[in-house]
């Protein structure tokens, strides 16, 4: 890792095709930064007054002017939690009209606010507000390595772009010892920063709680010791693979962090499990897990029937979400049957689920014996109102649903007029 030189800031011209021509400066002095930091009466010599029992620094009260500073990089510091404070991208409509000067000190205040406040715990950056940085890559990983007490790490890359990604930042993870949660999106993680990645989640594994993973184009064998990893994290509640192709082996490891986790509250594979993916280790984990409460699978192309055998057995899950997933015929049946013997599902997500009317003629048959559901959303299905007056009629004898989400139905005015009985009060049924 490159260090900091202790007098002045690099601003050696960028290898990013995105790189902004202001680079052509290729070196400035700190005290001149210094010097205009000081006509806006702001400085780091002032300490932080963060302490784990008194958590009111000075800095929390002082935003405004630290913020001029900022916004001519895209940045802002916000207070996300009373004596926490955070440093987030954020889209600057004026960017152009400021001056090299201005860009350059708030890239030096960026890395050193997280160097010196300790409330300084939470970094989110997106790549495609900040391109137009100097050096952007090696800016940000001199940030992350320098940070005294950050917690809280996401960043969004830009898809096409090296933004984010390199040695400097893969280096720059290893410093990072207080993670409470990471989102990496948009950020491909390739075989020479898996290991950082997998250090990371161990190293952290006493306190990390959630972890977001998507789009990051990794190989199968990176996800596989990433999963390893997570094993060791026995506080870890919220867990999200996003549009990264899982295999059956990377299920299966998955599975393993399933059983035998008793924190997990929250799984999102949104858009990872394809057609070719076996999802029955991850059903019979499901079987014998306690702790989770939401699970998310949209756009799954596996065979769901196996997954709807555990929903029958759980009884903690609360939220299933199968948002554009194929929901007819015999996968219908499947959950149908599933919801007939469940005792703990709260709501139920079928948007864009591909539902015909006999399918949902089927899932109102399940309903008449479930006594746990209250909500299922129906949204952007090819259904029309004959369908919806069969749940009407479910209704009669199912005495826990409470909300029914039907969004845009087919139907003509005369059609539509028995199915305001599917109104129960507190229910708001469309």
């Amino acid at each position: 890792m490159t260090t900091e030189d202790a007098t002045g800031v690099e601003a050696l011209p960028s290898e990013d095709p995105y790189a902004s021509d202001s680079e052509s400066i290729s070196f400035y002095c700190i005290d001149d930064v210094k010097a205009r930091l000081t006509e806006r009466g702001l400085s780091f010599e002032r300490a932080c007054q963060y302490r784990p029992r008194h958590r009111d620094c000075w800095l929390r009260r002082d935003l405004d002017r630290w913020n001029k500073v900022l916004h001519p990089g895209s940045l802002e510091l916000v207070e996300t939690m009373p004596g926490s404070l955070a440093i987030l991208s954020t889209s600057t409509t004026r960017r152009l009209y400021y001056s090299e000067d201005d860009v350059r000190t708030a890239v030096y205040v960026i890395r050193q606010l997280p160097k010196v406040h300790r409330c300084v715990q939470h970094i989110k950056l997106d790549g495609e507000m900040m391109w137009f940085l100097c050096r952007l890559n090696y800016n940000v990983a001199l940030t992350l390595c320098h940070s005294a007490n950050l917690q809280h790490l996401e960043l969004y890359g830009w898809r096409g772009t090296s933004i984010f990604c390199g040695e400097e930042l893969s280096e720059a993870l290893e410093g990072l010892r207080h993670l409470k949660s990471i989102t990496f999106c948009c950020l491909p993680v390739r075989r020479s920063m898996s290991l950082f990645l997998t250090n990371l989640l161990v190293r952290n594994a006493c306190q990390l709680t959630a972890l977001t993973l998507a789009d990051n184009s990794m190989l199968r064998d990176t996800m596989n010791s990433l999963l390893r990893a997570l094993q060791c994290c026995r506080f870890l509640s919220e867990l999200s693979i996003v549009e990264n192709s899982l295999s059956t082996r990377n299920v299966a490891y998955l599975a393993k962090l399933l059983r035998t986790s008793k924190s997990l509250a929250k799984l999102a594979l949104n858009e990872s499990l394809g057609n070719n993916v076996s999802l029955y280790a991850l059903s019979e984990a499901l079987k014998v897990n306690t702790s989770l409460i939401q699970l998310h699978v949209c756009q799954c192309g596996g065979r769901l029937e196996v997954l709807f055998e555990a929903l029958a057995v759980n009884s903690t899950l609360q939220c299933l979400d199968l948002n554009g997933c194929n929901i007819y015929a015999g996968t219908a049946d499947s959950l149908a049957t599933a919801l007939e013997k469940n005792t703990g599902l709260k709501k139920l997500i079928l948007d864009h689920a591909h539902l015909d009317n006999d399918s949902v003629r089927t899932l109102a048959r399940g309903l008449e014996a479930n006594r746990s559901l209250e909500t299922i959303c129906l949204t952007r299905n090819s259904i029309d109102v004959s369908a919806v007056k069969v749940f009407s009629t479910m209704l009669r004898k199912n005495k826990t649903l409470k909300s029914v989400e039907f969004g845009y139905v087919e139907g003509s005015e005369q059609e539509s007029q028995p199915v305001v009985g599917i109104q129960r009060e507190p229910t708001e049924a469309k």
